[in-house]
């Protein structure tokens, strides 16, 4: 049972009464107070862990990513010093008859490490929260039905694997909408992301950091010290709905540097104080817009950019809003190393569950990996699911690439619903939001006129579109 008391926590080791386990990271304290509430309500056994220093981690997720590009080292090597690096920061784990896993993690994929049991991670920081009330809500309220997915295939790699998914969720009663070649660009798939109301997005393409811009601004900050920034920027590209002339940016902007001390350098806060110089730059490189860099050059690598290759250009995949018209649907992102970065955005912006992978994979691993999940494998626990899948197809406890975020009780179901209706409802209500908010909106504010407007517009074509191809009784 909780106690509450005036001294801290105790550290002993909670045994599971289930087999699962919680392996809980510090450096948060609510986090831990919360992963205790969430082992409590599973059964499950509780583990905290210390914290690893954030450069160690960053240089991990490093090795992850840059799996292949180490001449001294084979793949093989690298991934048995990773899986016991991992494994030493968690100590003697002991580990139950027939275990499972959750481990709520700073950043690292602690699960890799212990690829013997099925595992899910979730992220300390931010909306820990937020992420258990998402992979618990549906399946307390029966809403857990998978009634619409949406399958992504640029054509930028070869990917079979889309259009079996999408047959076999259809045999099951799912509505599945499709993106593929041409309609797989930039514009319609970061529309899709956030608006259209799908439960399960599955993407085919190429991943990772895209190369961009190393900006050098200097400026005063609020107590009038002279301040020198360094700023990394990608740009995703999407072409405008009005006027091909005119092309809409997103902007992912990554600090390298303050007044020559590298932003990442774990002894920051010794040499240098931070103050006002961040929220300095943006109100004049954002708000005001008067701030322009002294020097730019260009880089083959935006570190932390991870860009979703699209048929036309890159797509940033960086969501304003709660994703699928507030669904908090499942991702599954069968591109390579899409884990290390996309994973918090996704679930940042409400997804309850996202799958990704920790370094290149093959097309044809993508494939089988995705169909045992969603064929062989569907309605077991998505962790337990996704895990048989890796050791089918893998058959080495090295070789597992994709890694699992959300919580450990959910599943991918079949729908008994008319799925072309509860789209059509969910539109249409979407609609409503967001003419309400274009109807408030500042009329001086033109960016965020024409933003709303297009938002409106994306609810107003796909509603259109929806009730002319499936005609039904108005929702």
């Amino acid at each position: 049972m909780i106690e509450f008391a005036t001294g801290p926590s105790p550290r002993e080791v909670v045994e599971s009464r289930t087999g699962h386990l919680v392996v809980c990271e510090q450096g948060h304290e609510l986090s831990e107070v919360i992963a205790a509430n969430y082992a409590y309500a599973l059964g499950a056994g509780l583990v905290i862990v210390p914290n690893v220093p954030t450069d160690v981690a960053d240089a991990i997720l490093e090795t992850f990513y840059s799996l292949y590009d180490h001449p001294d080292y084979s793949a093989r090597e690298l991934r048995q010093d990773l899986r016991a690096r991992l494994r030493s920061f968690c100590g003697a784990l002991s580990l139950p008859a027939s275990p499972s896993l959750t481990f709520i993690t700073n950043k690292l994929p602690f699960g890799f490490g212990y690829s013997e049991a099925p595992s899910t991670h979730l992220f300390t920081y931010p909306d820990l929260g937020m992420a258990i009330i998402n992979g618990f809500a549906s399946a307390a309220s029966n809403k857990d039905e998978t009634v619409a997915a949406v399958v992504v295939d640029p054509g930028q790699t070869p990917a079979p694997e889309i259009a079996t998914a999408a047959e076999l969720l259809a045999q099951r009663g799912t509505f599945v909408r499709g993106y593929r070649g041409p309609a797989a660009n930039v514009r319609d798939v970061s529309q899709m992301i956030e608006h259209f109301p799908y439960d399960l997005l599955i993407i085919a393409t190429h991943c990772g950091d895209a190369p961009g811009y190393r900006w050098t601004h200097e400026f005063k900050d609020a107590e009038g010290r002279t301040r020198q920034l360094v700023v990394d920027i990608a740009l995703g590209i999407a072409q405008s709905e009005d006027d091909p002339d005119v092309v809409q940016l997103t902007r992912f902007e990554r600090f390298h540097s303050l007044d020559g001390v590298l932003w990442n350098d774990p002894e920051k806060a010794k040499k240098i104080v931070v103050g006002s110089a961040i929220v300095e730059y943006m109100r004049q490189a954002h708000d005001t817009q008067e701030l322009k860099p002294i020097s730019k050059e260009t880089i083959n690598r935006v570190l932390g950019s991870a860009a979703l290759r699209m048929y036309d250009n890159n797509l940033i995949a960086l969501p304003t809003a709660a994703l699928a018209n507030y669904r908090t649907p499942i991702i599954f992102n069968n591109a390579c190393v899409s884990w290390h970065e996309l994973s918090k955005r996704f679930m940042f912006a409400n997804a309850k569950a996202y799958i990704g992978t920790l370094w290149p994979v093959t097309g044809v691993e993508a494939e089988d990996v995705l169909l045992r999940t969603i064929g062989k494998h569907f309605g077991k626990p998505l962790a337990h699911a996704l895990w048989s899948a890796q050791r089918e197809a893998y058959q080495d406890q090295l070789r597992h690439p994709y890694i699992m975020t959300g919580v450990y009780p959910q599943w991918l179901r079949g729908s008994r619903s008319d799925g072309p209706h509860e789209i059509l409802k969910s539109l249409a209500e979407g609609l409503g939001v967001w003419q309400g908010r274009l109807s408030k909106a500042d009329g001086g504010d033109e960016q965020r006129l024409r933003s709303l407007k297009s938002i409106c517009r994306f609810f107003q074509v796909e509603y259109e579109h929806m009730k002319k191809r499936w005609p039904r009784k108005e929702p």
